[in-house]
């Protein structure tokens, strides 16, 4: 554990099935645009917070900020719960979500064209730790959690916005 969170009360233990590992702190839950690869939604969480705990209030957000309509939904195993391809479908948004494999079934992957477009989320998310710090940030509680995570992914906007008014051509490769 991080000394500088052993004292804060909002910090949790929470595991990491993609690192295999257990976590201490906080959580970013972030929603992406397949096609530009860019941030558009956050919710931050303590680290023992589930994934589909966050989806409603995550797409929620979507749904009330974006006038555009969705249409598909790419997301992880994580994401695979009943309730959520519920309201999908009640929304009429398809759901392109891997299958949790806790039953032992290999479902396979999704057979959706688009499916390889969830690479984006995987992008943005690798990024905002690697490029853009959102993983090392040395202070307790999750108001500042939310402070770092919001000044990552405004640096990784600004970035993409500032290389696409230049005209580089390949902007996103730059940025994320």
């Amino acid at each position: 554990m991080k000394q500088y969170l052993k004292g804060d009360k909002g910090a949790k233990l929470g595991y990491c099935a993609a690192k295999a590992e257990y976590i201490f702190g906080y959580k970013a839950h972030i929603v992406s645009d397949a096609e530009s690869e860019l941030p558009i939604a956050v919710v931050i969480t303590p680290a023992n917070e589930h994934d589909s705990k966050q989806f409603l209030p995550l797409v929620r957000m979507v749904l009330g900020d974006f006038t555009y309509e969705i249409k598909k939904l790419l997301a992880d195993s994580g994401y695979d719960a009943g309730y959520i391809r519920k309201w999908l479908r009640e929304h009429q948004i398809a759901d392109i979500i891997d299958r949790n494999k806790r039953s032992g079934d290999d479902f396979g992957k999704p057979k959706d064209s688009d499916y390889k477009k969830r690479v984006a989320s995987e992008m943005v998310n690798s990024h905002a730790k690697d490029g853009f710090a959102l993983e090392r940030f040395t202070f307790a509680g999750l108001q500042r959690a939310l402070q770092h995570t919001y000044t990552c992914l405004s640096a990784m906007l600004y970035s993409a916005i500032a290389s696409y008014l230049i005209g580089l051509k390949n902007w996103r490769k730059l940025v994320l």
